[in-house]
C-alpha cells in the first residue's frame, strides 16, 4: 500500500472519531442545559450534534423535547417525526409525537398515536395518560376516566393525572372529589401553578365555598395578572359578592356606620378571604374619622388581594388625612395603574397638587 494511502486512511479514521467525539460533547452540553431548564441552549447544543451526525437518535429525541418545553411544537414535531422514521416507531418517538399532537390540539391524532404506544407497552404511563387526556379533550368522559384510573394505579404520583381526574370529576359535578384531586395535583407538582389554582377556585365555586374560591382565584392572579380563568371566576363571584354585601353597602350609603360595620363584621367571619369586605370596613372607619383603623383594615384587604384599586384609593385618602402625603401619592398612583380613569384617585392627586402623569 502506498504511504499516501495509509496517511489518508489514518486521517479519515481521525476525522470520524473526532466528529463522533464532538457530537458526544454537544449532547453532553445539551443534557446539562436541559437539566437546568435552559431549553434554548440545549436545543442549540443538540442541533450542533445533529449537524455532525444527522442520524443521532438521542440528539433528535432531546432536541424535540427542548423545543416542546419552549412551546415550539412544530419544531418539536419535526424532530420527533424524523426520529420515528429512523427508529420505526419506538416508544420514545411515539411518546414525543403523541404529546406534540396533543399540544397542537390534534386530539384524534394524539389518541391514535398513544394507542400505538400502548400496543408496544400496555403499562406505559405516558400512553395511558395520553389516551385518557385525549379522550377527555374529545368529550368522551367514560373512556377518559377508565384509562385515567389505570394510569393513576400505575403512577399515583402524577400531578397531571390528578389534575385531569379533577377536571373529569368537575364535569360530573362531583366537586369534593375534584377539589381533592386538584389538591393532590398541587402537592405533587412541587410548585405554584396558575392552572391548578384556577382549578381549585372553580372546584370550590362549584361546591359553593365562595371564600376558598376567591382565595384561589386571587392566588392565580398573583401569579399571572392576565389569567383568563381566574378573571372569569372572579367575575362570576362578583355577582354573588354584590348580593352578600348589598345590605351593608346600603347602610354605608345611608350613613348608618355602626350598623354597617356590624353587618360587614358578620360577612368577614364567613368570607375572610374577600378583600372587598375589608375595603368596605375601611371606608366605614374612614367615614367615621378613624383613619388609623381604616388603614389597618385596608392593608389587611390588600394582603388578601393586591390588585384592588378601591383599597389603594382608600389607603390614599387615609394617608392624606393623616398627613402622610408621599404615602398617599403612591397609593393613588397604584390605584390609577389598575384603573387609569378612577375619578376618586385622580381627585386625590389633584388635592395633593400632583398631575396624573407626574
Amino acid at each position: 500500500m502506498k504511504k499516501t494511502s495509509v496517511v489518508l486512511i489514518i486521517l479519515f479514521i481521525f476525522f470520524i472519531n473526532f466528529g463522533c467525539s464532538t457530537s458526544h460533547h454537544y449532547t453532553s452540553y445539551g443534557n446539562r442545559n436541559f437539566t437546568f431548564g435552559r431549553y434554548d441552549e440545549s436545543a442549540a447544543n443538540y442541533e450542533h450534534a445533529l449537524s455532525i451526525n444527522p442520524d443521532n437518535r438521542y440528539a433528535l429525541l432531546m432536541a424535540g423535547w427542548s423545543y416542546f418545553k419552549m412551546e415550539r411544537y412544530h419544531d418539536a414535531m419535526s424532530k420527533f417525526e424524523t426520529l420515528r422514521r429512523l427508529d420505526g416507531g419506538t416508544a420514545d418517538s411515539l411518546e414525543g409525537v403523541g404529546w406534540t399532537y396533543f399540544k397542537l390540539n390534534r386530539y384524534m391524532d394524539s389518541l391514535k398515536t398513544f394507542k400505538k404506544l400502548s400496543e408496544i407497552d400496555r403499562n406505559h404511563t405516558g400512553a395511558l395518560e395520553g389516551i385518557a387526556y385525549s379522550y377527555f379533550k374529545l368529550g368522551d368522559l367514560n373512556n377518559a376516566k377508565k384509562y385515567l384510573v389505570t394510569a393513576l394505579s400505575e403512577n399515583p404520583m402524577s400531578s397531571d393525572s390528578n389534575l385531569i381526574f379533577g377536571y373529569i370529576a368537575m364535569a360530573e359535578f362531583d366537586f369534593q372529589t375534584a377539589i381533592g384531586s386538584f389538591k393532590n395535583a398541587q402537592r405533587l407538582s412541587g410548585k405554584e401553578s396558575v392552572d391548578i389554582y384556577v382549578a381549585l377556585g372553580n372546584g370550590y365555586f362549584g361546591d359553593k365555598d365562595y371564600n376558598n374560591a376567591d382565595y384561589y382565584y386571587n392566588k392565580a392572579i398573583e401569579k399571572d395578572m392576565k389569567s383568563q380563568g381566574a378573571i372569569a371566576g372572579k367575575q362570576q363571584l362578583s355577582i354573588i359578592k354584590e348580593g352578600v354585601l348589598s345590605r351593608g353597602n346600603e347602610m354605608l350609603r345611608s350613613g348608618d356606620y355602626d350598623d354597617a360595620m356590624e353587618e360587614y363584621g358578620k360577612i368577614e367571619s364567613l368570607y375572610p378571604a374577600w378583600s372587598e369586605v375589608y375595603a368596605a370596613e375601611g371606608w366605614v372607619l374612614f367615614k367615621k374619622g378613624n383613619y388609623k383603623d381604616a388603614l389597618n383594615k385596608l392593608e389587611k384587604g390588600l394582603s388578601q388581594y393586591r390588585y384592588s384599586y378601591d383599597i389603594y384609593d382608600g389607603l390614599g385618602w387615609s394617608y392624606l388625612k393623616l398627613g402622610k402625603k408621599s404615602d398617599a401619592e403612591q397609593a393613588f398612583k397604584n390605584a390609577l395603574e389598575l384603573f387609569p380613569d378612577y375619578y376618586s384617585s385622580q381627585a386625590g392627586l389633584k388635592e395633593l397638587g400632583i398631575s396624573k402623569g407626574n
